[in-house]
């Protein structure tokens, strides 16, 4: 794996695997909705869909073709603090995915037509989060628990903001967060010395600079209530966690694997295995340069609601009191080394991991030495980590049927 830092800011990381025929790029930029304004809620996000509408060479339609006719994927994602832009292709037809992801990149044409149809697309998209009971409850929530700061905002936007997005407001986005400083390409797979070149010279040619305008979000204890037309009532739960980047960071992973991030776990034992409350259980962890947020979701009848909320908070205060096993710790270890492993076997997920990683500053190690780190963590680092975060104020949200 090597790094390249180009005079101009661009970062570039490239990961060689001569086992697969297939090269996977990416264009990682450190721009994501909560570094947006109130009013541009939603652009970062309208931005990455309306990159393959077109550019001065190339129709949408022609993006599309090329891509298509070569067997490869081409594709993009919005997170809150990040946008990628990535191609995988077989390596015969490395050069040509990168002429179509740059010119993506460098020379899409923002169209005033195209961006009015492409509000339609995305108040569709909208709709489609608004009938998911589960995206529903994750948007509100995290307004709540991060009220009056960006990283709570949907990462969609609203209706009203997107209705004033205009093409001179896109182009100044871009001209403000799409620069060099907040770039990293990323390439793995069986990838050339010619190709690595070229990417330096594309992306190591431009110019720009900006600072990324962000403040700490406070996390906002409370009990949040919505309402909705369901069948089920929807209940998640939160508590603050450890920042992304920091050594805890391991042992929280161990942590959730253990309460609620596999079949035996502790939750989808208790709460649906031997009680039979919900289908649909389970914890996950949103890390964050500056706070994290660890959380619970579950799916139930509205009668066994009172029960199943009860039985998670009784696993958590469990955990709490008398803490977790050495053979639990265990356990999670080799299930979080095995599904990092298969979760790798892929030059995109390679590109991928280290792109994100590079962006945000963090450490990029190699699969090996990711392993033997995760392998490190202790029973009471675990342990340790439990107390300290369960020992703070909960926040909960839950969707009640009308």
């Amino acid at each position: 794996m090597e790094q390249i830092v180009c005079p101009n800011g661009v970062k570039i990381v490239t990961e060689k695997i001569n086992t697969t025929r297939a090269v996977s790029i990416g264009i990682f930029v450190r721009a994501g909705s909560r570094y947006e304004q109130a009013h541009e809620n939603g652009m970062t996000h309208f931005i990455e869909h309306m990159l393959f509408k077109g550019t001065t060479t190339r129709t949408a339609q022609q993006i599309s073709q090329t891509i298509d006719r070569i067997g490869g994927e081409l594709n993009a994602y919005t997170s809150r603090d990040h946008t990628c832009y990535h191609v995988t292709v077989l390596d015969t037809h490395a050069e040509q995915g990168l002429a179509v992801l740059s010119d993506m990149f460098f020379n899409s044409v923002f169209d005033k037509e195209a961006i009015e149809k492409e509000k339609r697309v995305i108040y569709e998209e909208m709709a489609m989060d608004e009938d998911t009971p589960e995206e529903y409850l994750a948007d509100h929530f995290y307004q709540d628990l991060y009220a009056n700061h960006p990283l709570g905002r949907p990462i969609l936007g609203t209706k009203a903001t997107i209705e004033n997005f205009t093409q001179a407001a896109i182009l100044q986005y871009v001209k403000k967060y799409y620069v060099p400083e907040h770039i990293v390409v990323s390439l793995a797979g069986n990838i050339s010395d010619t190709l690595i070149e070229q990417v330096r010279l594309l992306f190591g040619a431009f110019s720009g600079e900006t600072q990324l305008d962000s403040v700490a979000p406070v996390f906002c204890v409370g009990d949040y209530v919505y309402e909705k037309s369901v069948e089920q009532a929807h209940f998640t739960l939160a508590y603050e966690a450890s920042k992304r980047g920091t050594e805890e960071s391991y042992a929280l992973l161990v942590l959730d694997t253990i309460i609620g991030g596999t079949t035996s776990s502790r939750l989808f034992q208790t709460v649906r295995e031997q009680l039979g409350l919900a289908y649909q259980i389970y914890s996950t962890t949103s890390l964050y340069e500056d706070i994290g947020t660890w959380l619970v979701y579950v799916a139930t009848n509205e009668s066994e609601f009172p029960l199943a909320k009860a039985k998670v908070q009784e696993v958590i205060q469990e955990i709490y009191h008398n803490g977790v096993t050495l053979e639990e710790v265990k356990d999670a270890i080799t299930h979080l080394q095995g599904s990092f492993v298969l979760g790798m076997e892929s030059a995109e997920s390679h590109m991928t991991r280290n792109g994100e990683l590079l962006l945000h500053g963090l450490t990029v190690r190699t699969v090996d030495e990711a392993l033997v780190r995760i392998g490190e963590v202790t029973v009471e680092e675990v342990n340790t980590l439990a107390k300290k975060m369960f020992s703070t104020s909960v926040a909960t949200g839950v969707i009640m049927p009308i």
